[in-house]
């Protein structure tokens, strides 16, 4: 379109203008100024913006809104699958476009949201078909909240069920509704806060009346031969999208570079818990009925479990959350229209505004669409909107991976801590998804949204016309930022910080001794540092190192839960871990990790001790590797079963592995890689060889009655922690602050892969016989499937994997004890290096507490180092929360995105995972457990002692932040 401007360059602006592009597709990013339509900033000035509470319950609405709606999973596929839908999907869909939408919202704080992101990267043609596209869907979305609404009105009131009271009733409830959005959406906000509270408590009512009724057998019923996967899915779609809607009022939202990313967090929260809980009790209190499971039968169900008052209270409640849903959907649909006619896209009547601050057209708009579409049934309403915002959804994606390869130094105020593989990999679930929601499409609904997509196409080019022919006015209004001037600016930045950089990097230092000591850093700079690949494998090997040791998990409680552990324990403990230690590590980029977190928070006396609990636990995981090693090999080589040959191997194992260590950190890194690929190999050809034999339903076998919990959440335990380890390298890591988040990203997704896929095949593949399943079956597996030549190949994959295992564990407990002595609390010898750059004393200690501790079995190391490294955990979560309490000023170059009382919720499901581990744990491993700690605690004033005595030579000699200090410049900064 051609537009009046004046065009001057302004890269400090804060949005981002799409309408201008040159013969490269290139974004002209520039500011407008036209007498005629001046920019609505001026115009909005007095608004008052959308603060956070109004902002969280606003995602909810435009989200979820409840559990109204969701009753169609369970009669599409039963209690299992409507539960396991609503506890994995989120993570399938809704984070990974929750986390897009906060990048790209921050990136972008305007109105317009999407259309403005995906004419930014792919052109204002592809911006519109986005805004088109959008919006029609969400008006097809507004349009089923009336249709709810009566639906569970109607066993209320009769006549609302059809005819003429029904048509009348919508129409009544559709304008009184859009008068409310035309008011203001800070009074939409509020009101969305209200209705909120209203909606969910008769759940929590009925939750609590419902707990003596439960009968948990009810929640696995499944019959994989009856599963309407259409309904299912489009349900599952419907009740968990919208996360990017927010965005088309990034530009009302009060702060939105920190509010935005905040609000979708606790947004995600808030929206989960909202189907599970009331899931769980309508499915575990009352016996199942799957064809009684439609459209408003929660009412039924709470009648059931409470009474007629329950019952009419949930109908109220899902009144009121279907006017919450129509409000937000409302508001983020008028608001896209007037963010798109303010950038050009549609006539310039879209921008106009009410007194109160709303756009007049866009109400009007989006109202008269629910009118006409609200006579479509509720299924036909999901579909079809689910068909046209998948297509929404792929331009989405597209463009947010090609604006990090295009404009990678860009601002981001919250950033994605993944590079561009990552981007890609974290679009593909969803993806894939969006294909099967396609394919499962009806032909109607198929061919409806096909003639919807050639409106949109047709539409653009007739407003062009109209935009060159004056018919109607057009009018660019925005202030944009020019992203290649910020990229060239930021790269030459970083090239003047690289020049400059011994002159910059100061660090001040924590003494407790009161010692002046060098440091270290002048002494170790010829030393190569540690790179992304090799950290990625490293990580890989002090986690998981594969799914050997994974056997113990199916023979505690069948395959069912056994796959079901390794889905969902990485969200409730391996992310949780990962995301505080990305936090932490980029906080103290030193040796010592967790060690000098705890020091920081808790002081010196608990510093010691978690480093103490740490090492131990990290010697006593270390020495089961050995016995692993051993276990894989014993068949094919009896002889090292027992005796003297057995400990002769661990012995050289042990020596062999250690002077790997000596050599270098970089050595064991790219070790680590070779060691990686080669051990995941047999097990990417057992999954390929495995197809044809694969039966579906080998995977749903479980016995609730016949499970070894302390076996099963051990093992899980075991297989999938140990996450903050790599933190006692990061003195180590070439430039940590950034690739200490990426590789701890890329590596959950590897570690988890790496143990689900080898389970997935080994149990599908082959006949059941839990009792087999015990350390080194999975060769026994190989075996079985592909024959004997797999078999020996996965035997010396494990043997490879245990190698590895043993050397990054060691690099990670003895860089560890250099760090605690450069910090003071051992004394001065365990900071001495080899030529090398490795701690020597530290390696020597870490072999011989493993050749002490090797003797033990494999469920005994286990169990100890498990109950051991909870005592650890617990004070790094308390660490963490009180850093981020203490010193909310301190420099984070990541930080989670979470306030206080979300770092404390963050740390709740791991917490509530810790208290069930020490539970179930033996009153032998307690004991043992509690001596061990009392030895530490014997230890520390023992240490300080010599200290004071000068027996032995302490010394401070790393560098630490000085977070006092810190904090009060920043506070003074903020307060001038």
């Amino acid at each position: 379109m051609q537009k009046r401007r004046i065009i001057t360059v302004n890269p400090s602006s804060a949005s981002v203008e799409m309408s201008h592009f040159n013969s490269n597709n290139e974004v002209l990013y520039s500011t407008v100024v036209d007498d005629e339509t001046p920019s609505p900033k001026a115009a909005t000035d007095k608004i008052r913006k959308v603060s956070m509470l109004p902002l969280i319950f606003l995602i909810f609405y435009e989200v979820s809104g409840g559990p109204f709606g969701v009753e169609d999973s369970v009669n599409a596929a039963g209690p299992l699958l409507a539960l396991l839908g609503f506890v994995i999907f989120p993570f399938i869909w809704s984070i990974p476009e929750a986390l897009i939408t906060a990048e790209m919202g921050t990136m972008f704080p305007e109105n317009g949201g999407y259309v403005v992101w995906v004419s930014s990267a792919l052109g204002p043609f592809w911006g519109f078909q986005q805004g088109w596209m959008k919006w029609l869907s969400g008006v097809i979305d507004n349009a089923l909240y009336p249709v709810l609404f009566l639906d569970y009105l109607k066993s209320g009131v009769p006549a609302l069920g059809s005819g003429l009271p029904r048509v009348a009733a919508i129409l009544v409830l559709t304008l009184m509704l859009t008068y409310l959005n035309y008011r203001g959406l800070t009074i939409v906000g509020w009101a969305a806060v209200a209705m909120g509270v209203f909606s969910i408590l008769p759940f929590a009512v009925m939750g609590l009346i419902s707990i003596p009724q439960l009968e948990p057998s009810r929640w696995l019923v499944m019959d994989l031969g009856n599963v309407k996967w259409n309904l299912y899915l489009n349900t599952l779609f419907w009740n968990l999208n919208y996360w990017d809607s927010i965005s088309t009022l990034a530009g009302e939202v009060e702060n939105p570079n920190q509010t935005l990313p905040k609000a979708l967090y606790y947004g995600v929260i808030l929206v989960a818990l909202s189907y599970i809980f009331p899931l769980l009790t309508g499915t575990g209190a009352i016996p199942l009925e799957r064809e009684l499971w439609t459209d408003g039968y929660f009412s039924d169900v709470a009648k059931a479990l409470g009474g007629a008052w329950l019952r009419w209270w949930v109908q109220a409640a899902a009144a009121t959350s279907n006017m919450g849903m129509f409000l937000a959907e409302m508001s983020s649909d008028s608001f896209q229209l007037l963010g798109m006619a303010e950038r050009g896209m549609l006539p310039e009547f879209f921008a106009k505004r009410s007194r109160y601050g709303t756009p007049l057209l866009g109400i009007l708009f989006s109202a008269s669409g629910v009118v006409l579409l609200s006579w479509l049934s509720f299924q036909e309403i999901v579909a079809a909107e689910n068909l046209l915002y998948c297509v929404g959804m792929i331009l989405e994606f597209i463009a947010f991976v090609r604006m990090r390869m295009k404009h990678p130094a860009a601002s981001r105020p919250y950033k994605i801590p993944i590079g561009t593989v990552g981007s890609i990999l974290m679009c593909v679930p969803p993806t894939l998804l969006i294909c099967a929601v396609v394919a499962l499409s009806s032909l109607k609904v198929a061919a409806v949204s096909f003639v919807m997509l050639i409106i949109g196409f047709l539409m653009h080019p007739c407003l062009n016309h109209m935009d060159r022919k004056k018919i109607l006015k057009f009018s660019i209004s925005s202030d944009l930022p020019d992203l290649q001037q910020e990229t060239r600016e930021c790269q030459e930045t970083l090239i003047l910080q690289s020049l400059d950089s011994h002159s910059h990097e100061k660090l001040e230092c924590h003494d407790y001794n009161n010692s002046d000591v060098a440091s270290p850093k002048a002494a170790t700079n010829s030393i190569k540092k540690v790179s992304m690949i090799p950290l990625v494998f490293l990580i890989f090997y002090e986690v998981s190192g594969g799914p050997f040791g994974a056997e113990g998990i199916v023979n505690a409680a069948g395959p069912l839960l056994a796959l079901l552990g390794f889905i969902i324990f990485p969200f409730i403990w391996c992310i949780p871990e990962a995301l505080i230690t990305a936090e932490m590590s980029t906080m103290f980029p030193v040796n010592g990790g967790f060690v000098v977190w705890v020091s920081s928070a808790l002081g010196p006396f608990w510093g010691f001790q978690v480093g103490w609990m740490k090492w131990l636990c990290g010697v006593i995981d270390n020495a089961l590797y050995p016995v692993l090693f051993l276990d894989y090999l014993k068949s094919a080589i009896p002889v090292l079963s027992t005796g003297l040959p057995r400990v002769a191997s661990i012995l050289i194992l042990t020596l062999l592995l250690t002077y790997l260590n000596y050599r270098g950190l970089t050595i064991v890194g790219w070790t680590a890689v070779l060691m990686g690929i080669f051990t995941m190999l047999p097990f990417a050809v057992m999954s390929l060889i495995s197809i044809p034999n694969l039966q579906p339903w080998r995977w749903l076998v479980t016995d609730i009655g016949d499970v070894k919990w302390n076996l099963y959440l051990n093992t899980l335990f075991w297989n999938l922690n140990y996450w903050d380890s790599v933190s006692t390298l990061a003195g180590e890591v070439a430039n940590p602050k950034q690739t200490l988040p990426r590789a701890l990203c890329y590596s959950v997704i590897f570690v988890t892969l790496s143990n689900f896929l080898p389970l997935l095949s080994g149990t599908g593949a082959i006949p059941l016989n839990r009792e087999l399943w015990t350390d080194g079956y999975l060769a026994e597996v190989a075996g079985a499937i592909g024959g004997g030549w797999l078999r020996v190949w996965v035997q010396v994959a494990a043997a490879t994997s245990n190698m590895g295992m043993f050397i990054a564990e060691m690099s990670s407990d003895s860089f560890q004890l250099l760090g605690m002595a450069e910090l003071g609390m051992l004394p001065e010898v365990f900071a001495k290096r080899s030529r090398y750059g490795t701690p020597l004393l530290g390696i020597v200690c870490s072999a011989s507490g493993v050749l002490l501790l090797s003797g033990l079995s494999f469920h005994e190391i286990v169990a100890a180092e498990n109950l051991l490294y909870c005592g650890g955990m617990v004070l790094e979560f308390v660490a963490f929360v009180r850093m981020r309490i203490k010193y909310p000023a301190a420099s984070r170059p990541y930080k989670i995105p979470a306030g206080t009382v979300g770092s404390v919720l963050i740390c709740v499901p791991p917490i509530v995972l810790i208290c069930s581990v020490v539970v179930l744990s033996t009153l032998k491993v307690a004991v043992v457990s509690f001596v061990m700690v009392m030895v530490g605690f014997v230890m520390k004033p023992c240490l300080d002692h010599m200290d004071r005595k000068r027996w032995v030579k302490f010394s401070v000699s790393c560098d630490v932040p000085e977070f006092q200090k810190e904090s009060q410049e920043m506070e003074e900064s903020l307060l001038r």
